[in-house]
């Protein structure tokens, strides 16, 4: 599937159910004022999704015009299990850009 048609998913699935059903009160605001970076992930293991974790993350604190990303990672991580623990990973290289 092609990055165009991941991301016109992920907004689908934003505007019906994180925004339809009110499960984010932040999120349409930035939604419908355009202020997320939707990116979507090559990564093909949680290496390389830490790695472009890290460039959005440096990139989302350097901007003034987008207050959000979705790093989208269609390949690594299709687990939920293996997604929750990937979470602390993500949480200390926050704090290692002291973010």
């Amino acid at each position: 599937m092609d990055h165009s048609t991941i991301i016109d998913e992920t907004r689908r699935w934003i505007s019906a159910i994180v925004i339809g059903l009110n499960l984010c009160p932040f999120a349409r605001r930035v939604f419908d004022g355009d202020k997320i970076r939707f990116v979507v992930s090559a990564a093909q293991d949680e290496a390389g999704l830490l790695n472009d974790l890290t460039v959005e993350l440096t990139a989302l604190a350097a901007s003034t015009s987008i207050e959000t990303t979705l790093l989208i990672h269609p390949h690594p991580l299709g687990d939920f299990l293996d997604y929750n623990d990937s979470l602390d990973l993500g949480e200390q290289r926050i704090e290692e850009l002291g973010l």
